[in-house]
């Protein structure tokens, strides 16, 4: 059965319900999809949304990954969402996490509260 789009709050919903229920492992397929979905499908709200979640859950499991995937956007992202990322990976692997963090030109981001 396909979500229907038409209904954007339903929608919403329903996508964030399978982002949530995702397992830290299987994130990295769902923010792949995301670069599937023809443009004006989702918002750019709900698109934002997903990606602070699945990215944040992808962190979880591979920081290392989650943090390679937004270097290919070079800070066009939400601000929030590289942040998540560094914070969820440097609960995990602090060293790699900060290295990753100093290599960005973010400024922002290197003095987040993460780094605090």
């Amino acid at each position: 059965m396909a979500l229907n789009f038409q209904n954007k709050s339903q929608s919403w919903t329903a996508l964030m319900s399978v982002f949530e229920g995702v397992d830290p492992k299987d994130a990295m397929s769902l923010v792949n999809g995301l670069q599937q979905t023809a443009p004006g499908t989702i918002s750019a709200d709900v698109g934002t949304s997903l990606l602070l979640t699945g990215l944040t859950k992808w962190a979880y499991a591979d920081g290392a990954g989650a943090a390679a995937w937004l270097d290919k956007f070079g800070g066009s992202l939400a601000p929030a969402i590289w942040q998540a990322v560094a914070e969820t990976w440097g609960t995990l692997d602090p060293a790699g996490a900060l290295a990753w963090i100093n290599k960005q030109s973010d400024r922002a981001l290197k003095e987040s509260r993460w780094m605090a």
